[in-house]
């Protein structure tokens, strides 16, 4: 009597035998091995048992000279990102910069603009609402200082 192919280890990878709760059982947990550095409180906190935490011991490397697969003859690569983009807006105001033909013709698709004069009559009303509303606010940030003096 021989064993099946099955339990000896020898299966194609469209026969891998499936391991889930529906074919182990209840109360089956896969879990990632990773074990537990301590224990789940009873109001929904998590208490850490440092007997349980791992430790490296690491000797000391004062004098090594070797280092991590890198060799020393590598040049440093600048910084690609200067600008750190904070929101969604910040974001949208960067690209209309970068892309700014783009933009144009997104912005004239979505509101149905078909000749350039109507595209830069539009551009010339989004300009006056822009510089109003910088009027606006730095009115509004000169009131506040004043209230507050």
């Amino acid at each position: 009597m021989k064993p099946t192919p099955t339990l000896l280890g020898r299966r194609s990878a469209g026969q891998r035998i499936r391991f889930t709760t529906k074919e182990v059982g209840r109360g089956f947990y896969r879990g990632t091995r990773t074990g537990s550095m301590g224990a789940h409180t009873p109001h929904g906190g998590y208490l850490i048992d440092w007997r349980k935490v791992r430790h490296f011991n690491v000797p000391d490397l004062k004098g090594f000279t070797l280092t991590p697969y890198v060799s020393k003859e590598i040049e440093v690569p600048e910084k690609k990102y200067t600008k750190r983009i904070n929101d969604g807006m910040s974001y949208l105001r960067l690209w209309r910069e970068r892309n700014e033909t783009e933009y144009e013709w997104i912005r004239n698709h979505q509101l149905g603009v078909v000749s350039e004069e109507e595209a830069e009559a539009r551009r010339i009303e989004e300009a006056n609402a822009a510089a109003s509303n910088e009027a606006a606010s730095s009115q509004e940030g000169g009131q506040k200082e004043m209230s507050r003096a």
